[in-house]
């Protein structure tokens, strides 16, 4: 993946990080209008991609989060995953590649998957929501940097959808975090899912940008120099 953040001479910091690195591109991530810069800038413009579109970049301070009262209903528990979790978490982040982010179902990405989840489980980093014993959601900390972390990986499977779980299961681990010394958290909304907008909204989260993610169908070899 190839994360863009910058302002200026874009085409050749990006061509120079490809060529340093040798190794083809998945797909680029950043502000919208410079990932589109980007793309075009190494050629890529006309590869087709499984995800191709603008979120809305949203940031909440962390002492302005406002908690949902379905994480303080009886029975309702919001904790790091486990080993335990494993192969249920490994089987939610199959179905979130393939709904949220436009992949198909293969060994590879099973493969891709449980690796992912083990490295979340390493750091507790992967956060599960439970009511009466039953697990019904889960979200992840994407990224962090001193007092800021990204929230990904949200899901709920359909059969709990509806009920405020992932709400929930966000603020559970953002309370976590916050006692831990962070201050404020971002996360990246689909522009066309109004469903989880509010969800965010209702947290605090407040929209302050677009943020893009364009990823191809395979990954790219790019010209030295191009």
């Amino acid at each position: 993946m190839v994360l863009v953040q910058a302002p200026h001479a874009l085409a050749a910091v990006v061509r120079g990080a490809v060529n340093q690195t040798g190794r083809r591109v998945a797909g680029l991530m950043g502000p919208w209008d410079q990932v589109t810069e980007a793309r075009r800038a190494l050629g890529l413009a006309g590869v087709k991609a499984s995800v191709d579109a603008p979120d809305i970049l949203y940031r909440v301070y962390l002492h302005q989060l406002q908690v949902p009262t379905v994480l303080s209903a009886t029975g309702v528990v919001c904790r790091p995953g486990t080993q335990v979790d494993r192969e249920l978490l490994v089987r939610w982040r199959v179905d979130f590649s393939r709904e949220s982010l436009g992949f198909e179902d293969s060994r590879e990405l099973r493969s891709s998957c449980r690796e992912h989840v083990d490295q979340l489980l390493a750091k507790r980093d992967i956060w599960i929501l439970e009511t009466s014993g039953v697990r019904v959601a889960s979200a992840t900390i994407h990224a962090r940097v001193p007092l800021e972390v990204t929230v990904g990986g949200v899901w709920t499977p359909p059969e709990f959808r509806g009920r405020g779980y992932a709400r929930a299961v966000v603020a559970g681990m953002l309370l976590a975090e916050r006692e831990g010394g962070v201050e404020q958290a971002v996360l990246f909304a689909d522009r066309t899912n109004p469903v989880s907008q509010r969800t965010y909204e209702a947290l605090g989260f407040v929209a302050i940008g677009d943020y893009g993610i364009i990823l191809f169908q395979e990954p790219q070899a790019v010209p030295r120099g191009g």
